[in-house]
């Protein structure tokens, strides 16, 4: 067990997938709880591709080509009005995406079991967490920048992505920082019968990317818990969106050049 391991079994998750396994078709849940995720027919691509850190997220698992896993406890994510609940992966290697790709779904939007919730990206690779409920109204935290862009990949090949639902209130977060929070109603979530599955939506088969240490929790995660598992996996590195002092940088550069200028103007 590394550290990391350690850290997320401390806060108590429902279930906490590592996604670590050498071959097979079921994928371990490292809680007491014991729900594995299960994948369909297909042919899992590559196991054990390394992961977002050698020493605490060693491995991930591409699932391209096999329908998706999912959690044969259809109980597990199921949360009663008025729970809190958070839900954690780590992903990279996301190429062009054709269609909305679910990365943790309780509800698939292929079977519509409203009322249902997504930690997901949209064609432009934007991070969205996405609740949708009886009446089959959305609520849509979008987070910023193209997450399958290179550009916003700074130091490493994976993304840290959080979202958090306490009633009333959902917090979206990518790689440690806090992008967006939306006003989302004190309702059921999740609470169909079908499992927890990372899969698309609208398909019955996975689209990419490659996937790592998965985690739900009963509770809601503070900020600086969601910024601690993003450093612990990381081993500290500062591997998150452009950071703001080189951004003030440019700014500054750009504006000096605007001002001498005009200065010349004059």
């Amino acid at each position: 067990m590394t550290d990391y391991d350690a850290q997320v079994l401390l806060l108590g998750p429902d279930g906490y997938w590592k996604l670590d396994e050498a071959s097979g078709l079921s994928f371990a849940d490292s809680t007491a709880g014991a729900h594995p995720l299960v994948a369909g027919a297909g042919a899992v691509e590559n196991y054990r591709i390394p992961g977002p850190s050698p020493a605490h997220i060693p491995f991930a698992v591409d699932f391209l080509n096999v329908n998706p896993p999912a959690c044969a406890t259809g109980t597990v994510g199921q949360r009663a009005i008025g729970a809190s609940f958070t839900v954690e992966c780590w992903f990279g290697g996301v190429g062009a995406i054709a269609a909305p790709l679910g990365l943790i779904v309780k509800g698939d939007a292929a079977v519509e079991q409203r009322p249902w919730y997504a930690l997901s990206l949209d064609t432009s690779g934007r991070p969205i967490w996405w609740f949708r409920n009886v009446a089959g109204t959305d609520f849509k935290l979008t987070g910023y920048g193209n997450l399958a862009d290179a550009s916003y990949t700074n130091r490493g090949p994976y993304h840290h992505i959080v979202g958090t639902y306490t009633p009333g209130t959902a917090d979206l977060y990518v790689d440690g920082i806090h992008q967006v929070q939306l006003a989302v109603p004190n309702t059921g979530w999740g609470t169909g019968a079908q499992g927890l599955q990372l899969g698309n939506f609208g398909a019955n088969i996975w689209g990419g990317p490659w996937l790592a240490a998965v985690a739900i929790y009963p509770g809601q995660l503070s900020a600086a818990q969601v910024t601690s598992n993003f450093t612990l996996g990381v081993e500290g590195a500062p591997r998150t969106f452009r950071d703001l002092s080189d951004q003030l940088a440019a700014f500054q550069v750009d504006l000096s050049a605007v001002l001498a200028a005009v200065r010349k103007t004059f």
